[in-house]
């Protein structure tokens, strides 16, 4: 099973009154979700990307704010065959 997800973001989707700063680093940070979909998007998207709310600036007549989305990395399993392979060798060192 391969768990990588991939995907973007839009970052002109983000609200900018809903980016906080960091007090002690002075980075910029925004709270997302990331829900899995009941059905695959268009491009086989997998999970949703979305911005987290805080409960106290949240509005009954909010709608979610999606912001990007992601999908399963269906890559080669070469990488993972031939790290199988070198430690079954690897059983055979005397240390």
């Amino acid at each position: 099973m391969n768990d990588l997800l991939y995907g973007s973001i839009c970052l002109s989707d983000i609200p900018k009154e809903l980016i906080t700063k960091s007090e002690k680093n002075g980075k910029q940070y925004i709270n997302i979700a990331v829900p899995k979909l009941k059905n695959k998007g268009k491009f086989n998207e997998t999970h949703a990307i979305t911005v987290n709310v805080p409960k106290d600036q949240r509005k009954p007549d909010d709608k979610t704010i999606f912001i990007g989305s992601l999908k399963t990395w269906e890559g080669s399993n070469k990488t993972q065959n031939n790290s199988n392979n070198s430690s079954s060798q690897d059983d055979d060192l005397p240390f």
